[in-house]
């Protein structure tokens, strides 16, 4: 079809499919098309021998799983609180957070730390959120996050997002979300999904619990 306008916006869905998301958060199932000369814009030309190609991601085959939300209080000292994620003190991760904010750069940036610890078991990071198989192998005890004064401006933040799988000794697989905000009143924002079948590594559940 054709139709006249400074812009235009596609996205595209399919039942059964995932939206995927690139680095920078945005949908490569979404996007915006800049028409019009002298805007300040990034102008799109159409060219039919290079067509935009939009991408989606088959869903899997979901179970059902334990959902795990936790928003625990952490100090600020370096020592670490214990969270059970489930009910199960088998299924618990530890996390700590060393700020040193009396010394802060003119623009506010100062060190902190951040560490994450399964007491029974291991982590390792997530990094493509739709994979829902949990790996074999590749656990650690601990993941660290460090955010000293002496990172790039546009590298420091206050806070910081890790996506982990997480293998307990006793078979069991989750993964999760773990925020940490380590600004004024430190605390963290977990939240995820627990397999509590022994020996299962499926972590994808109903797309409208994702």
């Amino acid at each position: 079809f054709q139709t006249r306008g400074m812009a235009l916006h596609v996205s595209v869905s399919k039942d059964g499919y995932y939206q995927l998301g690139d680095e920078n958060g945005e949908k490569s199932s979404s996007r915006g098309f800049d028409y019009a000369e002298g805007a300040g814009l990034h102008v799109h030309t159409p060219d039919i021998a290079t067509p935009v190609i939009f991408h989606l991601h088959k869903a899997g085959t979901p179970v059902e799983l334990v959902r795990v939300s936790q928003n625990p209080s952490v100090s600020r000292d370096g020592r670490p609180v214990s969270v059970v994620l489930d009910g199960n003190a088998a299924h618990a991760i530890t996390i700590s957070c060393l700020t040193r904010d009396n010394e802060k750069a003119a623009d506010g940036r100062y060190d902190w730390r951040c560490e994450i610890r399964v007491p029974h078991g291991g982590l390792q990071q997530r990094l493509n959120e739709h994979h829902f198989e949990a790996p074999e192998v590749g656990y650690l005890s601990t993941s660290t996050i460090e955010m000293p004064l002496t990172l790039e401006p546009a590298q420091w933040r206050s806070e910081a997002r890790r996506s982990y799988w997480l293998k307990f000794n006793d078979g069991t697989h989750a993964r999760v979300l773990v925020r940490m905000i380590a600004g004024g009143d430190h605390f963290a924002v977990i939240d995820g999904f627990l397999n509590p079948i022994p020996g299962s590594r499926n972590l994808e559940a109903e797309m409208n619990h994702q």
